[in-house]
């Protein structure tokens, strides 16, 4: 038993195995590694086409997610600020996410004759690139155009000092790129023990 696992294995690194497995005539193993090396690649892309399909749908963001993931931020990073204290951050919208798909445009030309006349005319097409996953079509993103943000507001512990605001309005301004006049800033309310 012991000699016949040894066969075997001389037989795989000494590259006997392999000629038994495939069929006889130079013609015969090259069709027959041809078609190997084409299932191979074939299981490949499939795979990788896979992986990026889910990346793809992963990257696809709600205007709410969008929102409550910035406000999360906002708070996060607004809290960290001198004189901030305890805040609440809201955001609104002017418009939501915008995607922009990719297009592929066929041109063609069309020329008739009569008598002494030629006409020429152009056709343009257009349609949007699409894909199939999971048996739906769909169309290919090529852009993600964030919403627009139409206002936001700050309510804070330090939301009544001056320099504070100044402060809120500067880092919300160039985290967002808004202008100031779109940011509100209130002071908390003062909670009683009753409350």
């Amino acid at each position: 038993m012991l000699n016949g696992k040894n066969k075997i294995k001389q037989d795989i690194f000494s590259g006997d195995f392999l000629k038994r497995l495939l069929p006889e005539g130079k013609g015969s193993r090259m069709i027959f590694l041809a078609g190997i090396s084409l299932l191979f690649l074939i299981v490949c892309l499939y795979f990788f086409q896979k992986n990026d399909m889910k990346k793809e749908e992963k990257n696809i963001v709600s205007s709410n997610e969008y929102v409550s993931e910035t406000e999360k931020r906002l708070e996060e990073i607004l809290s960290g600020v001198r004189g901030v204290g305890n805040c609440s951050v809201l955001i609104t919208l002017e418009s939501g996410v915008e995607y922009v798909y990719a297009e592929e445009e066929k041109y063609s030309t069309d020329s008739t004759s009569s008598d002494s006349r030629t006409q020429t005319g152009e056709n343009r097409q257009k349609s949007y690139v699409t894909t199939k996953a999971s048996g739906t079509e769909s169309p290919v993103v090529v852009t993600e155009i964030a919403p627009s943000i139409k206002g936001v507001a700050v309510i804070c512990d330090g939301g009544g000092s001056t320099s504070v605001k100044s402060v809120i309005t500067e880092v919300i301004s160039k985290a967002l790129g808004i202008s100031g006049d779109k940011i509100a800033i209130a002071q908390k309310a003062e909670q009683t023990a009753g409350e």
